[in-house]
């Protein structure tokens, strides 16, 4: 009979506080924005930051939880993150946003090397270095490890099944000490790659190992929750201990981390990324073009009075096209579609796109009003590969006003630039591409992109556009700006497609 009562108020139980539970999870584990959306404006008043992310936000799932703009919360999994996105994202595939850490399994490159991070312990995380060659059997159209579609194949590799089938095995390990005293050392492990010379002798493999274990630091920082107290101690090989604030190192500028290369001058920072755009840590930016680490970057079209928006304009409105100086060290007097730049550590895209048209073009639209739609929301990303660049690029447009805005370049930079006819640009464009291709220069692929580019097809422009002379027939484009114009085509048929589905 006692049984009846127990059985009783177990089910009462039962009844009331199911349903509070299930009320309570699904306020705080499937409805994280509103206290995200909460906090990211507290954090906004607070915060004396100089860059700050785009008026309009949006979050990002994370596994189980969602976190905003500019914040480090412990998600779900117990794990430091940070997220920043683009100035406006929706459903559509095309939509960019920006999540400052990667993952814990992603791939990146550096100097002929794929990086490849795999699932850490709680005290010990590993990056492998394998020469992309390796990973990737070139083709007869495909040069060393270095070269665009061998690098651009790389990326898309799963991590080696043997670690010890790598180069370098980075190991950072986390230790505490009972006195919540953190300490991250790393070693460098060799691999047993037949045929390459692993020699770390080498001047090059020392700055390559250097600098990344330097990079793989602020990334442990930033994902382990195994950390205790404000500061901790790093061993990088048989270097000195040395103590840095847990805060420098999950900053925007960890000077400390890199005094050796850096001298008395400000030194301006940039993010070496995955393949998404995921941020792995910061490095000076003069390591970026020395190792070609894949960062972050822009590119605007920009447009006379109009916006080439995601919809199918019936007529395309004017492109302005420059002309590079011919005393530039890197493609001098060559042509370009696009206004582009290097994104800055911690800035947001849309930041760097509004930077950028303002200091090559003189156009500070998006500069002087923010909230104004001179510059738009980001349209894709792509990534391209090249020997000496190797670039995540969100792109967008710029609407120029000529009625109100008048261009302003630099006389040391450009020589020559007007607005273009848009399917002139285009034509010109595959033409430069053609060039490029019988000259075997072209960094891109000659074949998969012919049906975008139209380089199966004679290049027809209508009797009633003209420009000038015929004198652009001859352009020859900027290569890095071509593999960009090739994924803006690639968009545009896109945008096609769905218009007409």
């Amino acid at each position: 009979m006692l049984a009846i009562p127990v059985l009783l108020h177990t089910f009462i139980t039962l009844l009331v506080h199911v349903p509070l539970a299930w009320a309570w999870g699904y306020r705080y584990v499937h409805q994280p924005a509103a206290r995200s959306q909460r906090a990211i404006h507290h954090h906004l008043r607070s915060s004396d930051t100089t860059c700050r992310p785009s008026s309009s936000f949006s979050t990002v799932a994370l596994d189980r939880s969602c976190v905003h703009v500019g914040l480090h919360l412990r998600t779900c999994c117990t794990c430091r993150m940070s997220v920043s996105s683009g100035r406006s994202t929706s459903s559509n595939t095309d939509s960019v946003s920006h999540l400052y850490v990667a993952k814990t399994t992603c791939t990146s490159l550096v100097s002929s090397h794929v990086l490849h991070t795999s699932n850490p312990t709680p005290h010990e995380y590993k990056w492998t270095l394998t020469p992309i060659d390796e990973v990737v059997e070139p083709t007869k159209q495909q040069d060393e490890g270095s070269g665009t579609l061998v690098a651009t194949r790389a990326l898309k590799t799963q991590i080696p099944a043997d670690p010890l089938d790598s180069v370098f095995v980075l190991v950072c390990r986390v230790e505490v000490s009972e006195s919540d005293v953190s300490r991250l050392l790393v070693s460098v492990e060799r691999g047993d790659c037949s045929g390459t010379d692993i020699s770390t002798s080498n001047d090059d493999y020392h700055l390559l190992l250097d600098v990344m274990s330097r990079i793989l630091v602020q990334w442990v920082s930033m994902c382990s929750c195994s950390l205790k107290g404000s500061t901790c101690t790093i061993r990088i090989g048989d270097n000195h201990d040395f103590s840095v604030n847990i805060s420098d190192l999950r900053s925007d500028n960890p000077w400390v981390l890199f005094d050796r290369y850096l001298g008395d001058t400000p030194v301006e920072m940039s993010e070496m990324v995955d393949r998404h755009g995921n941020k792995l840590g910061v490095v000076p930016r003069s390591l970026v073009h020395k190792l070609n680490i894949l960062h972050r970057g822009v590119g605007i079209v920009v447009c006379k009075d109009a916006h080439i928006s995601r919809s199918v304009p019936c007529t395309y409105p004017e492109v302005y096209v420059h002309q590079r100086t011919s005393t530039k060290r890197i493609f001098p007097s060559l042509y370009d579609m696009f206004v582009g730049g290097v994104s800055m550590a911690g800035e947001d895209a849309h930041l760097t796109a509004a930077r950028e048209v303002a200091e090559e073009l003189g156009l500070t639209g998006a500069v002087d009003s923010p909230t104004c739609d001179a510059l738009s929301a980001p349209l894709f990303r792509c990534t391209i590969c090249t020997e000496y660049n190797r670039c995540v690029v969100t792109v967008f447009t710029y609407r120029c006003n000529t009625s109100e805005e008048q261009i302003q370049w630099q006389e040391e930079e450009v020589q020559w630039g007007e607005f273009v006819p848009y399917n002139i640009v285009a034509c010109a464009g595959s033409m430069s591409i053609s060039r490029l291709i019988e000259s075997g220069t072209w960094p891109g692929s000659d074949e998969e992109d012919k049906d975008v580019t139209g380089l199966n097809n004679t290049c027809m422009v209508s009797r009633d556009v003209s420009f000038g002379d015929d004198s652009w027939r001859e352009w020859d484009f900027v290569p890095d700006g071509l593999l960009v114009w090739q994924a803006w085509l690639r968009w545009r048929k896109r945008v096609g497609s769905r218009q007409h589905k």
